[in-house]
């Protein structure tokens, strides 16, 4: 075992140790607090007909020992009484039919809260449209009814409280602020615009089932929010207000994660079936959160014991998946477990599969000076991935929780095709593993301040081979191997004091991170060079986070110091957000802030541009690497009325120390490292619920614009370089991006119809052949200029179909989703080669290379859970 897993070892070891003694300290058996009762009170009691062994309890009776509050006491716990003057009979406990009833309201402006959940263990219901929930079912009269809803603290209600259809007022989050600032059941039910600048906070659980039509997959549940998409179809290369996707942080369970995904992306690595609570942030964003410069998703497992066991368990046509969360001890410490498992093994051509597969290795060559056009060959595919779950909560005392989760992840892809025009065959294999832990410890110290220890680390191994050979023979023309491998761990202690709207957060983060990279070219079989390269890095963060808040105004000011031991240098990170209430009807809003960031990926495509491009992960903690930095800024304003939700922002980043922006920028100019990106842009929402239907309508003006310092070598050689400014379309640059959704409910089905519309991607159209001035058997391309011209714009429509059906037990869900339902052809990238098609020919031809988006894809899923 090397130092870094003693080390982790330890941690766990020492977090759950003082979390356990302090449990053992407050539990109390329920034998112990009977003879305490009987030796302070001449109350006798008997009960040798039920078993108390095991049975304990945190009731606090305080030396009262009253009728009322004995009566209090046992309904606490899984044991009924019947008293007959000073003798009390303890007896366990039957299940009787109850009828439960009542209206949940907002206790801030008395507004039905609607589709809050009202459970009793597995059992329960939503609210409607006016907050509104009956049900009935068999329980023990101690039991209780949990009320929740997001943004607000959740309620528990006895049974028999609910027998009259009382109306139950819930109160505002301690984690969020109140109503006149916060937006509630932003867009769909689930979803909220927080108080934190700006950001998004889910209930997944719930808008899962309204905004993803691939029900399966988290990343493409996001792809329906406003200012998030990804330009190639694919679920995990997210661009998030014109960044790219290694600018934006995805962290699980406070761990950051470096994964791409399954099947070259296509599939999210995350299970979201166990996914509670996600927070997403497209701007700017807290000084607590790991250095990124882009948008933020963060997401959570469950944080609390439950009850009883829960679980679910299903499959779709990818993968079969199950999870469960068993209470060890009540209200004490659960356990919760969840894995997926590729189904490829076992059928290998479902239409899913062969729809991703057509989309990533599928492309049209034509040449063109010919019409005959011709495809891709079969090729030999394979495809495998599995990952693992798991999470232990131990409640301490109400004021101590420890919780440590595991999340283990890899996949095997390999595919080999055959160009008939080209006389090539490539092959494309990548193999990845990845592994995260996080632990942490919170103290309440008092009922407003809390201190917080945890520790995170994360691991990313990848390797690679791409390479082509001629058809039926193989001796590999040109091949490249790369290995990549990253090591993530962190250190934290914070401190948080105040109230929601008046609240301080410090703290200081000790970041290690270590980056490996190694790299082998061959041509002909013939090794031609050898690189690697190994960086570490290690950081220290100091973080303050003020919140200042009123009833009609929000404040947060957050700021950040980084200290790179590498670079001896320190990199301040502040950030501003604002929130103000208007009238009942209109909030503003703004926020701003500078970030930076250290790690980064890098493409390094071979030669030949055939195989899928491979992004590298590299640390930027060298002398002279430029460490990447972005200025953000956003404003705009938030609109209820008589059912309309209106959001409208306008934005601005600037992200300099751009290295390598796309691999084919060496076409056209000879580029330094002193490059941006400028993002400008305006997002509009605008949404309606009437009846049983909603609409949604998304649309983002955009201009994404790449900025780059040129030094023009003049060829007098007396003459002094030159550098200029040029500006290019950023290669995922689309003016025009718009998404109309509606959705049609009625009692156990759901219909959801979906349209999307883009500008098309930017394109460097090439001009003509030109022999090499070097060589005259040799020929280059020669291109008009960088992504002068742009592809046919993009449309798409999805369709699917959800029907839930409760049980005894639990409840069940069959869905069924079509995505690119017209089967329409949206091309993703367009290339150029130079390429002998005839032995004969005098001189080459060009070969255009055009790789096609999604195409009709089908996906059915089951479900059943409890």
């Amino acid at each position: 075992m090397n130092r870094e897993s003693r080390l982790r070892l330890i941690c766990i070891f020492l977090l759950f140790a003082l979390a356990v003694l302090e449990s053992r300290a407050q539990e109390q058996s329920l034998s112990q607090y009977i003879e305490q009762i009987e030796s302070n009170s001449d109350f006798v009691f008997n009960y040798d007909v039920v078993q108390t062994d095991g049975l304990s309890s945190e009731f606090q009776l305080n030396g009262d020992y009253s009728l009322e509050k004995l009566t209090a006491f046992f309904a606490s716990t899984a044991l009924d009484i019947q008293i007959n003057g000073r003798n009390i009979i303890v007896l366990p406990l039957r299940k009787r039919k109850f009828k439960l009833c009542g209206k949940i309201e907002s206790a801030v402006d008395q507004q039905p809260l609607s589709y809050a959940s009202v459970f009793v263990n597995s059992q329960g219901a939503s609210t409607d449209d006016h907050g509104n929930f009956s049900f009935e079912l068999e329980a023990y009269k101690n039991e209780l009814c949990n009320i929740s809803y997001l943004g607000f603290e959740k309620k528990s209600v006895a049974l028999l409280d609910l027998a009259e259809c009382p109306t139950i007022k819930l109160s505002s989050s301690d984690f969020l602020l109140s109503n006149s600032i916060v937006v509630r059941s932003y867009l769909k039910r689930g979803i909220e615009e927080g108080r934190s600048y700006g950001g998004l906070n889910l209930d997944f659980s719930r808008t899962s089932k309204d905004l993803n039509l691939f029900r399966q997959d988290f990343f493409r549940t996001l792809q329906n929010l406003p200012g998030i998409d990804s330009p190639d179809d694919s679920a995990v290369n997210l661009s998030i207000r014109g960044g790219t996707p290694d600018h934006n942080l995805v962290s699980w369970e406070g761990v950051t994660l470096y994964d791409r995904g399954y099947l070259f992306g296509m599939i999210s690595s995350i299970n979201p079936f166990n996914i509670e609570k996600v927070a997403i942030y497209k701007s700017n964003h807290s000084a607590l959160v790991d250095n990124k410069i882009g948008g933020v998703v963060q997401m959570y497992l469950p944080d609390k014991v439950p009850e009883q066991i829960s679980g679910s368990v299903g499959l779709n046509l990818t993968e079969g998946f199950a999870d469960v969360h068993v209470p060890i001890i009540n209200d004490k410490l659960s356990l919760l477990i969840s894995g997926r498992k590729s189904l490829f093994g076992v059928w290998p051509s479902s239409p899913t599969y062969s729809s991703y597969t057509q989309k990533v290795f599928g492309s049209e060559t034509e040449l063109q000076n010919e019409e005959e056009e011709e495809s891709i060959e079969e090729g030999d595919l394979q495809v495998d991935f599995q990952d693992l779950n798991a999470k232990l909560i131990l409640q301490a005392t109400p004021a101590l929780k420890f919780q440590s989760s595991w999340f283990l992840s890899s996949s095997e892809n390999r595919n080999v095709s055959s160009y008939n025009a080209l006389e090539l065959s490539t092959r494309d294999a990548i193999t990845s593993n990845t592994s995260a832990f996080s632990n942490r410890l919170a103290w309440g110290v008092n009922k407003q301040d809390t201190l917080e220890l945890s520790h995170t680390y994360s691991t990313f191994e990848e390797q690679s081979e791409l390479s082509y050979s001629q058809t039926n023979d193989d001796t590999d023309l040109l091949r490249r191997e790369e290995s990549n491998s990253i090591k993530d761990q962190q250190f934290r202690l914070g401190y948080s004091l105040g109230k929601s709207d008046r609240r301080t957060s410090l703290g200081y983060i000790l970041d290690e991170k270590s980056v490996e990279v190694e790299t082998e070219d061959y041509s002909n079989s013939q090794t031609e060079s050898e690189r690697s390269s190994s960086n570490n890095g290690v950081f220290h963060h100091f973080y303050a986070q003020q919140v200042l808040g009123k009833k009609k105004l929000f404040l947060e000011l957050g700021s950040r110091a980084s200290y790179s031991a590498q670079l001896a240098k320190v990199y301040f990170s502040p950030s501003a957000s604002l929130r103000y209430k208007l009238s009942r009807q209109l909030r503003l809003k703004a926020s701003a802030g500078i970030y930076h960031q250290f790690i980064r990926q890098v493409y390094e495509p071979i030669d030949n541009n055939l195989s899928l491009e491979n992004a590298i992960w590299q640390l930027d903690t060298k002398e002279g690497s430029p460490v990447l930095n972005a200025r953000k800024a956003s404003a705009g304003f938030v609109l209820r009325q008589a059912g309309w939700l209106v959001d409208v922002e306008a934005f601005y980043h600037q992200t300099r120390g751009l290295s390598a922006q796309n691999p084919n920028i060496r076409n056209f100019v000879e580029a330094d490292i002193n490059n941006q990106i400028n993002s400008s842009g305006l997002d509009l929402l605008i949404n309606k619920r009437f009846g049983n239907f909603s609409s949604s309508l998304f649309y983002s003006l955009a201009d994404y614009s790449l900025q780059l310092s040129v030094v023009e070598v003049e060829e007098d050689e007396e003459e002094e370089e030159e550098e200029e400014t040029r500006q290019f379309p950023a290669n995922n640059n689309q003016l025009h991006n718009l998404k109309l959704m509606t959705s049609y409910k009625l009692r156990k089905w759901e219909l959801r119809l979906a349209y999307y519309y883009k500008s098309g991607l930017p394109l460097s159209d090439q001009n003509a052949l030109m022999e090499d001035d070097e060589d005259e058997d040799e020929y280059e391309l020669e291109y008009v200029a960088f992504n002068n011209s742009q592809l046919a714009d993009y449309h798409r429509v999805d369709l699917s179909l959800l029907y839930s059906q409760p049980l005894k037990w639990g409840n069940y869900e069959l869905g069924f989703s079509l995505m690119n339902l017209l089967n329409r052809k949206n091309e993703g990238s367009r290339k150029y080669l130079v390429a002998e098609t005839n032995g004969n020919t005098e001189s080459p031809e060009v070969l255009e290379i055009t790789k096609t988006l999604l195409p009709f894809t089908a996906n059915v899923h089951a479900r059943l859970y409890w």
